[in-house]
């Protein structure tokens, strides 16, 4: 079996693969013996080899992705696959993505995010075997959303487990894990200022150097008048959908340049979304294609620790 923690961009994903690992390993009290592999953050073309690969029914593998394809249709659908999922007030995920990638609101609008952002939640959530997480009630009561983890996953932990793994994984306790990241950084030389470092993540963890914000940043008090307008306008059958309340936006006034401007923001990023989808599904062939039409420049990508920190030479 494979665990696939494929939540929404800054929305716990990252929680749900380290509780999701720590309760696997419970797997032999109720299953037998079972072997836990946790993988990491993985594309689909990359898990359409692995999966191709594995035959072994006694390992269990847990992955960390956001964007959708096909091998995990297939997994998923044919019962050899399971999903975590979270999501977030998506306006709260696009400010928390523009202080992580250190990008302006145009550039997560025009890069085609908040498009992927609603391509993807539709994605993994039309699939079966998937539990849906909201991220304020993980963050409210984490303990009760590891118990549900486990009964998702028909694990039996022993008795103060889930409350163990909730404190070990707290919020506090991951700030912590990031401040050491970004200490073991800066002992590589590595500089923190430069975007292309914005996404450099450790390899065990999953975790960020800038992962976590101290205090709490809400985009009610981030965002101007014209930038509600656009998230409302792109989000807010999302936002009803899915309970989060709807902006008010009687008061605010633009002009008619503005509106023109972001309106071509929104097709650039439509187009940018859909060649990334396009590529993740023929990637062979999509690379030549994305680079002739100017879509992969600019595109953030993490990074693991081990493949940018060298160690500086001493003197």
């Amino acid at each position: 079996m494979d665990l696939f923690c494929c939540g929404m961009y800054r929305s716990c994903s990252t929680w749900q693969y380290e509780i999701g690992t720590e309760v696997l390993k419970y797997l032999c009290l109720t299953n037998g013996p079972a072997e836990v592999q946790a993988i990491g953050y993985m594309t689909g073309p990359e898990y359409d080899l692995i999966r191709r690969a594995q035959r072994d029914r006694s390992v269990v593998r847990i992955l960390k992705g956001h964007e959708g394809h096909h091998s995990f249709t297939n997994a998923m659908y044919r019962g050899r696959a399971m999903g975590l999922y979270a999501h977030r007030d998506i306006r709260d995920v696009i400010f928390s993505l523009m202080y992580k990638r250190q990008q302006s609101f145009q550039e997560i609008v025009s890069k085609g995010m908040i498009h992927q952002i609603l391509v993807n939640d539709r994605f993994w959530r039309c699939h079966p075997h998937v539990l849906v997480q909201r991220y304020d009630d993980i963050l409210d009561d984490p303990e009760r959303a590891v118990n549900e983890i486990a009964e998702f996953l028909h694990i039996e932990m022993p008795a103060g487990t889930s409350a163990q793994l909730a404190q070990a994984y707290s919020k506090d306790a991951n700030l912590k894990r990031t401040e050491r990241l970004q200490t073991k950084l800066a002992e590589h030389g590595l500089d923190l200022t430069n975007t292309t470092n914005a996404e450099v993540y450790d390899q065990q963890t999953l975790l960020h150097w800038n992962h976590i914000r101290s205090g709490p940043k809400s985009w009610r008090s981030l965002a101007s008048a014209q930038e509600r307008m656009v998230m409302q306008r792109m989000l807010g059958p999302w936002l009803a959908l899915n309970g989060y309340e709807a902006d008010d936006l009687e008061e605010i006034q633009v002009k008619s340049d503005f509106t023109k401007s972001w309106r071509l923001d929104e097709a650039q990023g439509f187009l940018r979304c859909h060649s990334r989808e396009f590529s993740s599904a023929y990637h062979r062939w999509s690379k030549p294609l994305k680079r002739l039409l100017g879509f992969g420049a600019g595109e953030a990508r993490s990074k693991a620790l081990e493949k940018v920190a060298q160690p500086t030479n001493s003197a």
